[in-house]
Order: structure tokens, then C-alpha cells, then sequence
């Protein structure tokens, strides 16, 4: 299989390892009045946002509006995010506007997130000219059901540096201060790696008719609520009726299409060659595996030594002596089972019983106790001894009774 093959085959398990977050969500606000249905009011509210979609598809992307006399009148906007394609834009502003008609039924002010398909809108109607001032009361807050599978601390460092960067961008951008109206003020996307192979992506936006520190107070207040709501998930969203904050580890609502994610730094040899980034993954990682044999070879070294003295000793005539290897007192060997005390054993294996042993120092062993009522005799036993010791060196001791 060819790198590009194991590559694409990576990345697919990978991909479909995540969980996709439906981001759509509806507020339909009670604190702002209520009418009834098929009255003045509601009249207007259907007509104005029939043709809500149209507006915003063809003003690029933004579009306000008002229908209607007062006490009845209806005021409308419909935002979608910058670069979204015009159809997919106008399609996204009528499914939420027909959301709006159909699950608001009484509600004077109600608007709606949609974000389940290949762009982000936002449609909206009130007896109010607008939210302000902020509505920071109400929110509709989601997230993955799939839980991270790196670090949850480091991942919210990351994303908390990321985000709080673009709030302060979005909100205190040149379009921000600018008195005109648009879908790409108080707006950014941005995204930055989590790790060697997995980036988070993030996006912020509020609605233009905010000023720019109120743009500020409520994306603030949606990190807080990703605090409250949603930490350890793979990714989520915040809405509030001014404010949306989404994150995820893929690429979501077209948002990132037009971004320009550098790639990692092309490396050449002495010869001027290029060298694929499949090499330098191969040589970095072959670098740290060898590091890090020496490392555990030094500390086995180490650690043999330790063993190799802890067990050592001149010997009497009640020692037992692996051929070659580690020599054991047979009164530190009864001590370290607790003579051989039930709770102790641990299996049963030929000719004997084998015991859990754990030394002063700490140091455990298995030690089998072969059982005199074998018919062996000596030879087995040095058979047996000889072939535990091969295999298990240190942890494992024999003692004949």
C-alpha cells in the first residue's frame, strides 16, 4: 500500500471516528409579547419572512427589513456567513424562516440557528427594531456526544488562546467600528493544531446591529457557557440571541473553504532535493524510538543491578541456587509469602504451588513451591529450576519441600 493510500486510509478512520454535532437551534422568545395566531401581526410576520430568503441571497449574505405599522409591525433580519454560495445561502435562510413560522406560533420575537448543512445562517423577527439591548438571557447551547481522545487540559488551552484571540479580532476589527451594516462585521473563522495530525477549528460572529464591546461581552459570555457545558467534548456550540461561538476537530458549514492553513515547513538535503514530509516523519520518529531504547536499556541496566544485589548473598546450607542466576535465603523466601499463607497463592502449576512473594524493599516474585508428594524427585526439580530461571530471571524463585 502506497504512502498517499495509508494516508487517505488514516485520515478516513480517523474522520469517521467523530461524531457530527447537529448545530441547529430555535429561540422563540416569550419575555417580548405574544399575538395571535392568523391576526395583523402574524400576517405580516409570514409575509416578511416568505421572502426573507430572496433578500439575503441577493444582498450578500445580509439583510433587514421591516413590514407593517405599528402596534403590528415586523421587523426581520436574515444573516448567513461570509463566502457562503448564494443558493446555499437562501436555502439555509428558508428552511429557518419556515422553522420560525411553523414552532413560534405566538411568540412576538424568536429567531433561528441553522447549521446542520453547508453554511451557517440566522434568521430573525420581533416587534422590537432589534435585540439591543444585549439579550444575553437566553441561549441554546450543544454538543458532541464523542468525548475528546487527547489531553482535555491542553485542549482547552489551546481553544481558549485561539478563541479569546478572534474575539478581541472580531470585535474590535476596522469593520466592527464602521457604522456599516454587514455579515462580515463582528465575524471570524479561524483554526490552529491541537496536534502533529488533528487541528480544532473555530468560529465566531455576531450580528451587526451590536455595538462592538457588546459583540465582545456576549462571545465572552459564550466561552463561559462552554465551561459550564461542554468540556472533554470533541465540539460544540453556544448561540445567544446577538452571538454565536461553534468549535469542532473538522472543517464545518463551509466556513473554513477559503482559509489558507500553512502547511508544514518543505525541508531540502545537501543536494537540493526535497524531502517528503512522509521522511521526515520517518526520521523524526526513528530518532525518538532509538532515544528512547537507550533510555529503557539504561534503566534496565540499572534496575538489573539493583535486583542482582538485592538478591545476592554468600549462602548457606538452606540456600537454593538458580543455575547461575539470582540466589534467595529459604527464611527471606517464607517471609516474603507470609509462610506461604493461603491468601498469598496465586496458581498451580506441575509438581507444586505457586505463591505471591514481596521482599522489604518492595520487590514482588512468584515463587512455586514444588510439592514433595511429586514422585519427580531431584531431577525434576533442577529440570524445573533450570527452565524458570531461563525464562522468568529475577521474579521468579523455586523452593523443594
Amino acid at each position: 500500500m502506497g504512502r498517499k493510500s495509508l494516508f487517505s486510509l488514516v485520515f478516513l478512520l480517523v474522520y469517521m471516528s467523530l461524531t457530527v454535532v447537529i448545530v441547529s437551534a430555535q429561540l422563540c422568545l416569550d419575555n417580548f409579547g405574544t399575538f395571535r395566531p392568523g391576526d395583523t401581526f402574524d400576517k405580516n410576520r409570514q409575509h416578511i419572512l416568505s421572502s426573507l430568503a430572496t433578500e439575503v441571497a441577493a444582498k450578500d449574505g445580509f439583510f433587514n427589513a421591516s413590514g407593517g405599522t405599528d402596534p403590528d409591525q415586523v421587523y426581520a433580519m436574515g444573516m448567513c456567513i461570509p463566502g457562503a454560495k448564494q443558493k446555499l445561502c437562501s436555502d439555509c435562510i428558508k428552511d429557518a424562516s419556515e422553522q420560525l413560522i411553523q414552532t413560534c406560533p405566538k411568540q412576538t420575537s424568536a429567531l433561528h440557528w441553522s447549521g446542520g448543512g453547508e453554511t451557517l445562517c440566522m434568521a430573525r423577527y420581533s416587534n422590537q427594531p432589534s435585540f439591543r439591548p444585549l439579550d444575553i438571557d437566553q441561549s441554546s447551547i450543544g454538543s458532541n456526544v464523542g468525548d475528546l481522545r487527547t489531553n482535555i487540559t491542553a485542549f482547552n488551552i489551546i481553544l481558549k488562546r485561539l478563541v479569546g484571540r478572534m474575539i478581541n479580532e472580531a470585535s474590535s476589527s476596522s469593520s466592527g467600528d464602521d457604522k456599516s451594516v454587514s455579515n462580515s462585521r463582528f465575524y471570524l473563522a479561524d483554526v490552529t493544531a491541537l496536534t502533529s495530525s488533528q487541528m480544532v477549528y473555530a468560529l465566531v460572529q455576531c450580528t451587526p446591529d451590536v455595538s462592538p464591546s457588546s459583540c465582545k461581552t456576549c462571545l465572552r459570555r459564550s466561552v463561559d457557557a462552554y465551561n459550564s457545558c461542554c468540556l472533554g467534548k470533541q465540539g460544540g456550540y453556544v448561540y445567544w440571541p446577538n452571538c454565536i461561538f461553534r468549535w469542532d476537530l473538522y472543517p464545518f458549514n463551509g466556513a473554513f473553504d477559503l482559509l489558507t492553513i500553512v502547511p508544514p515547513p518543505t525541508l531540502t538535503n545537501k543536494d537540493g532535493k526535497t524531502i517528503q514530509t512522509g521522511a521526515i516523519i520517518g526520521i523524526v520518529a526513528a530518532t525518538v524510538i532509538a532515544i528512547s531504547l537507550l533510555a529503557l536499556g539504561a534503566a534496565v541496566c540499572r534496575s538489573r543491578k539493583k535486583y542482582e544485589a538485592f538478591f545476592s548473598g554468600t549462602g548457606t546450607e538452606d540456600d537454593i541456587t538458580t543455575a547461575g542466576y539470582l540466589q534467595f535465603d529459604i527464611k527471606e523466601i517464607e517471609a516474603s509469602t507470609s509462610n506461604f499463607l493461603a491468601s498469598n497463592k496465586i496458581g498451580q502449576g506441575g509438581f507444586g504451588v505457586v505463591y505471591k512473594g514481596t521482599f522489604p524493599n518492595g520487590i514482588e516474585v512468584a515463587v512455586k513451591r514444588l510439592s514433595v508428594t511429586s514422585d519427580q524427585g531431584e531431577t525434576e526439580f533442577k529440570n524445573e529450576r533450570l527452565h524458570v530461571s531461563r525464562i522468568c530471571d529475577s521474579w521468579t524463585v523455586l523452593y523443594q519441600v
